[in-house]
């Protein structure tokens, strides 16, 4: 009987020890897959932080469906007059943000190397002269006042389209919002505004969980032709 019991004792160490040998694996294996796991999520981050530098948007070969009446002469005239551009945070070929990995932001610019409005201002032309209309664009300053601007455009006592870009940016993680408030007045030879229009809000333009930026730059040029045909 003690002899058996002595027996029942070392199989029990032998148990043991194999047990422990086997928690040691599991543990290992838990941690060895955990480190692979965190390894592939930092190689994704990094290579979203990649794709997200250098980004540009082509505004200004975008061609939108204007309606408008033949046969006229009218000034044009796009103003940037988003705040982070009249503070000289931002320079004016900004046009949002493209985010790393870790959501860090880096800067989008315009294809062009334009700034934005010259962009706006090229697409409505390219617009309107489709349509027989001859078009002359001034350049406007950001920091001219709105008075000013429109004194500008009335020097010739044409009628006259001044665009106002209050915001207008992009911002792209995996999905790409669009925020964006502008406003158009038309005005006739004295500088009397006959009409405007506005639009203002944020809308999401789906994005990519592979290529983000890549989405991006083929969603935001048609969002920015449709919302000057709005």
């Amino acid at each position: 009987m003690t002899r058996a019991l002595r027996n029942l004792g070392k199989v029990y160490q032998i148990a043991s020890r194999l047990a422990g040998v086997r928690e040691r694996k599991t543990i290992w294996s838990v941690r060895l897959n955990g480190m692979r796991w965190r390894s592939t999520a930092l190689l994704g981050m990094f290579v979203l932080g990649g794709c997200a530098i250098g980004v540009t948007h082509q505004y200004d070969s975008v061609v939108p469906e204007i309606r408008a009446s033949a046969g006229s002469k009218i000034m044009l005239g796009a103003q940037d007059r988003r705040v982070y551009v009249l503070s000289r945070h931002k320079a004016e070929t900004f046009v949002g943000v493209s985010r790393g990995g870790f959501g860090n932001p880096f800067d989008v610019t315009t294809a062009s190397g334009q700034p934005l409005a010259e962009d706006f201002a090229k697409a409505i032309q390219r617009s309107l002269a489709s349509k027989n209309l001859a078009v002359t664009t001034i350049r406007l300053a950001p920091d001219l006042a709105e008075a000013e601007a429109i004194k500008r455009l009335s020097l010739a006592g044409q009628k006259s389209v001044l665009v106002t870009i209050k915001e207008w940016k992009a911002d792209t993680y995996v999905n790409t919002r669009l925020l964006y408030d502008v406003t158009v007045k038309v005005l006739d030879g004295s500088g009397k505004i006959l009409g405007e229009n506005s639009i203002a809000g944020t809308d999401n333009l789906g994005g990519s969980a592979v290529n983000p930026p890549e989405h991006s730059r083929s969603a935001v040029p048609p969002a920015f032709r449709r919302k000057l045909e709005e």
